[in-house]
């Protein structure tokens, strides 16, 4: 059996493939894995508390596993240890970070190609090799457009008085505003790019108020001009494509913005899990 993950830092995709027939036997989803925030035994847990897992755990030969925070060696190497503890029959077990995931899913010729979840990246693909224009430094120095940017955002906006008054009442009528417990959360807490993306949805949920419709474009238009503005010679001649929750859900902004830019935006994937799935065998020359 082969088990693929598409895993960003709050989500994780999971599929169960029939390694003879390629079939899909069940797919699910789990609290996201990234082994830049997560400890062993964070990640085990999660695994090990799913009756899913724990079936068909001694059946897994092989691990496709694409994750928000393994994109370098000691973070791949961190992650493949794990799974290889936890599935102890496995023969092969590949990492690679979200963006490859993305690539893969999303295309086999040359494009461009941006996650936007909680957070965000973007690069090349030429067909055969990903490139990279711009080092991705996390949440505390770049995703934007990313949940954690839009949330960040939204905190800021309500707690500098930015936000209008019928709008800032919503937002506390849904959320803790205790400054104590806000900066504990994201200072004290080891998940502080989950919890600012946390607010993302209150983004989403209110896109028609006019003052989150420009909080939101500011975000985005922040991820046109700093990331992918360094392709702007290959998004002359091929398509841009997205994957990530925050894309599909603010599409239209995104869509808006390609066409003010000049880009050919071909699709935007909210789960490229399934896509992934469909490639194994591509999958397999592309990462070995």
């Amino acid at each position: 059996m082969i088990l693929l993950a598409d895993s960003g830092t709050t989500k994780c995709d999971w599929i169960f493939v029939d390694k003879l027939k390629y079939e899909h036997q069940f797919d699910m989803q789990t609290t996201g894995l990234n082994p830049s925030y997560n400890t062993e035994n964070e990640i085990s847990g999660i695994i090990n508390s799913s009756n899913d897992f724990l079936a068909i755990k001694s059946h897994v030969e092989k691990i496709y596993f694409f994750g928000a925070g393994c994109g370098v060696e000691s973070t791949k190497n961190k992650m493949k240890q794990i799974l290889g503890r936890l599935f102890y029959n496995c023969k092969e077990i590949y990492v690679a970070g979200d963006i490859e995931g993305a690539v893969y899913a999303c295309t086999n010729t040359n494009a461009v190609v941006g996650v936007l979840g909680t957070g965000s990246h973007c690069c090349y693909f030429n067909g055969q090799e990903i490139i990279y224009k711009v080092p991705s430094l996390g949440f505390y120095l770049m995703d934007d457009g990313g949940g954690n940017g839009i949330g960040r955002d939204c905190l800021r906006a309500y707690y500098f008085k930015k936000m209008p008054e019928e709008l800032a009442k919503k937002f506390e009528s849904q959320f803790e505003t205790n400054p104590e417990k806000i900066k504990k959360e994201l200072y004290e807490g080891s998940h502080a790019s989950q919890f600012l993306a946390s607010y993302t949805p209150f983004a989403y949920e209110n896109i028609d108020n006019a003052f989150i419709r420009q909080l939101v474009e500011k975000q985005l238009r922040s991820f046109f001009d700093n990331l992918l503005s360094n392709y702007k010679e290959e998004l002359a001649k091929y398509p841009l494509h997205f994957t990530g929750s925050v894309a599909y859900y603010f599409k239209d902004t995104i869509n808006t913005l390609c066409i003010e830019y000049g880009y050919h935006l071909e699709e935007i994937i909210q789960r490229p899990i399934k896509n992934l799935a469909t490639k194994i065998d591509d999958i397999s020359k592309l990462m070995l």
